[in-house]
């Protein structure tokens, strides 16, 4: 299963592209029945990880006690490829959203995108994030090629946009027809060559998973 990431750029016109961000993946969290957010709270240049129950409650005038009242461990460093790829059963059941704040240098040069991703976590793991640069509001999201279809156009209008970055849309087609070819070869599936053996196990890297207990609850950061 190929893992889909759509890009966003807010429209200069839009006052606040962050909460605009929040709500629409708030909204998305709610599509897929997933049960909370996942942040990694910021006390630099170590982080607490935590949820909260809704999207929202990360943005800034929320108060401390409801963003931080979900942390599940002490302070420490953020997780490595080691430690993603372990929490592919437990980020199936949430979303995660990373906030890389907001950042002013002087140059020249003017952010277009911005992607960040987490080595080692399969396709069904949902996640966002977001990035000001110069007062360019860049976003994120992804997970399976459905699941981010269903959050594309609600975060584009929230972001001032009627349609998808085109090259996030081009980028997919390239990535079904890759993966046709290789079903059609007999590279799996139920295609291919009738002598090819065909397996109910999942691609490698994705762990099948049911959902994280519940009983974690509350915590977060924002953009303001």
């Amino acid at each position: 299963m190929t893992t889909t990431t759509s890009l966003f750029t807010a429209t200069a016109d839009v006052r606040s592209p962050y909460r605009g961000f929040l709500n629409a993946i708030e909204k998305w969290r709610l599509q897929l029945n997933l049960r909370a957010c996942f942040v990694l709270c910021n006390q630099s240049p170590l982080v607490i990880p935590a949820e909260v129950a809704k999207v929202t409650d990360i943005a800034d005038d929320r108060s401390f006690a409801k963003r931080y009242a979900g942390a599940f461990d002490r302070p420490s460093q953020p997780p490595g490829e080691d430690i993603w790829p372990m929490n592919n059963f437990y980020h199936c059941g949430v979303v995660f959203v990373n906030n890389y704040g907001k950042h002013a240098h002087r140059f020249h040069a003017k952010a277009l995108k911005f992607k960040w991703d987490c080595i080692g976590l399969g396709a069904h793991c949902w996640g966002a994030g977001c990035l000001d640069v110069n007062g360019v509001f860049m976003a994120w999201v992804r997970g399976t090629e459905e699941g981010v279809l269903a959050c594309e156009t609600p975060l584009a209008a929230a972001l001032g946009r009627g349609v998808v970055d085109k090259v996030a849309q081009a980028a997919r087609a390239v990535a079904r027809s890759s993966f046709a070819s290789a079903l059609s070869s007999g590279g799996g599936g139920g295609g291919g060559n009738p002598s090819s053996p065909v397996t109910n196990r999942a691609p490698k890297g994705v762990i099948g998973v049911n959902r994280a207990p519940k009983g974690v609850n509350g915590a977060g950061l924002g953009l303001g």
